[in-house]
């Protein structure tokens, strides 16, 4: 493991070549660091990300079998005000692990080291540069890149995302988060019509109350307002928010077959879309049998860029991408243990309470704040298999545990057909992202709770 030689005087800062970005794009991020963060708010809650739980990047990216919190590198390319960053370094508080938190914008970075600061959090190594000059740094190379809303503000993402893979080792991975075209449709309108009227004003805070006035006069039959409930941020007239969506310098939305095509024209594979997920299998949104079976029969991403389609409202992409191809945990391994992740909502223990008076073939709904409604259909062996999915057996010991109830002991068991039904409740729990795996010798995570805790505490009586 490289580690960087880091000053020890808390007020410098390693600076590094900046030579390829837009400067409009410095400028902005200058004057409106992004995202929009309190460093006091550490004090009482953990800001989770979509690509950043150790258990997930295990469970997509390691096959499961890797445990994180022992020789790892972390990058968070373009990391501004330093969500990715601090989360990550959260979850590897007092370990040996490494996180390199990269920006053009010392003004995001130094929100970020504020987080920082109040969590207590100092294995964290802060670079100012940017991502393009990554093979000319000298930062050694990274099991985990994250690089996530950085990409398509790029003059050439296809550069950028090069970058990025000279200084990946050659069984990691890179979490990435571009914008998708058709769910900000009305944003790139809105953009349009904010360059005719801003002209070559080059004043921001002008540009920004024009936009604000453009907003407010936006009538039903606009494109952006049918779709405003996308942007909460926007309507809540967050300013900082309305400047990165409707004035930025550069922004180039994909579709999933754009992404397909970029991604393996550098050299890598998609290893899975991991945000929405359901969102982007055609059988959320389609019932005809025979239609289904066509659309079955196709490629993957083609399946995937039919869903985008129908659905219309992914504004954003959010992946992992790799050197390899078959990087995901699967249920084929014994030793594979499944559990919900990161989640309070929805657990076995809740999902069984709903269950036990129910019978085979009846369902049980259970709901999740973001990711909605969650149907399951119950089966022969579903119950039992819920009563000991606890988070630490091991599918081959849920199978014997399952095996033994008194209901089942004295039958003749096949392991397929407890499998078939385990499979229901894994696909559409995973399809969720709630549930991930992990193999038996990786120790679980910490909860958001465990995490939180000793911080919430240290400034209880402040």
């Amino acid at each position: 493991m490289t580690m960087l030689q880091c000053k020890t005087n808390p007020e410098e800062e390693d600076i590094m070549l900046k030579s390829n970005y837009l400067p409009a794009v410095r400028e902005q991020y200058e004057y409106y660091p992004y995202p929009n963060r309190n460093p006091d708010d550490e004090k009482k809650r953990l800001l989770g990300t979509i690509l950043e739980p150790l258990s997930k990047i295990n469970h997509y990216c390691f096959k499961g079998k890797r445990d994180l919190n022992s020789s790892f590198r972390a990058l968070v390319a373009g990391g501004g005000t330093g969500d990715g960053t601090i989360f990550l370094a959260e979850q590897l508080r007092d370990t040996d692990t490494e996180i390199v938190h990269l920006d053009i914008s010392s003004a995001s970075i130094e929100v970020a080291k504020k987080r920082a600061l109040v969590r207590g959090l100092e294995n964290i190594h802060w670079v100012t540069g940017s991502l393009m000059d990554l093979p000319q740094m000298g930062l050694g190379k990274f099991d985990y890149i994250n690089c996530s809303g950085v990409l398509h503000h790029l003059e050439n993402p296809t550069e950028g995302l090069n970058a990025l893979k000279s200084v990946l080792n050659p069984d990691g991975a890179i979490g990435i988060m571009v914008y998708g075209k058709y769910g900000r449709t009305g944003v790139y309108q809105m953009q349009e019509l904010m360059r005719l009227i801003n002209g070559n004003e080059s004043d921001m805070r002008v540009q920004l109350e024009s936009t604000k006035a453009i907003l407010d006069a936006l009538p039903q039959t606009n494109w952006f307002k049918y779709g405003e409930f996308l942007f909460s941020n926007v309507k809540n007239r967050n300013e900082i928010e309305i400047f990165d969506i409707f004035l930025h310098a550069k922004d180039r939305p994909y579709t999933v077959l754009d992404i397909y095509e970029w991604i393996n024209s550098c050299g890598l594979n998609l290893i899975d879309f991991v945000e929405n997920k359901a969102l982007y299998e055609p059988k959320t949104f389609i019932t005809n049998t025979a239609l289904l079976q066509k659309i079955k029969e196709m490629p993957e991403k083609k399946q995937q860029a039919i869903a985008e389609i129908i659905v219309g409202t992914l504004k954003k992409h959010t992946f992992y991408v790799s050197f390899n191809t078959n990087t995901v945990a699967t249920l084929e391994d014994p030793d594979i243990i499944p559990f919900f992740h990161f989640c309070e909502n929805v657990s076995a223990k809740q999902l069984y309470d709903l269950a036990i008076d129910k019978k085979q073939g009846e369902t049980i709904s259970a709901k999740h704040p973001s990711k909605g409604i969650a149907t399951l259909a119950i089966g022969k062996y579903t119950k039992p298999l819920l009563k000991h999915l606890n988070g630490y057996n091991p599918l081959n010991k849920i199978f014997e545990l399952v095996k033994k109830e008194k209901e089942f002991k004295h039958e003749i068991h096949l392991d397929k057909e407890i499998f078939e039904d385990f499979k229901n409740i894994y696909h559409l729990f995973n399809l969720m992202d709630l549930m991930v795996l992990r193999h038996r010798s990786v120790p679980p995570s910490k909860t958001y709770q465990q995490m939180q805790e000793p911080v919430t505490r240290k400034y209880k009586n402040n």
